[in-house]
């Protein structure tokens, strides 16, 4: 059996592991972030007469 390949294998399987799960916890977080500054930036610029302090 080559070891060589099977070490090589189960370092990239750690690693898509790692990236994967990394993905899967900073990704609902950037989508989040992303919806809440979406709805800032509408609630700013789609309210003529109120300043950015009013908000």
């Amino acid at each position: 059996m080559d070891y060589g390949s099977l070490s090589t294998t189960g370092v990239l399987a750690m690693t898509g592991a790692g990236v994967s799960v990394l993905t899967g916890l900073w990704l609902p977080i950037a989508v989040v972030f992303i919806v809440v500054l979406a709805v800032i930036a509408v609630r700013v610029w789609f309210r003529p007469g109120k300043s950015i302090d009013e908000i």
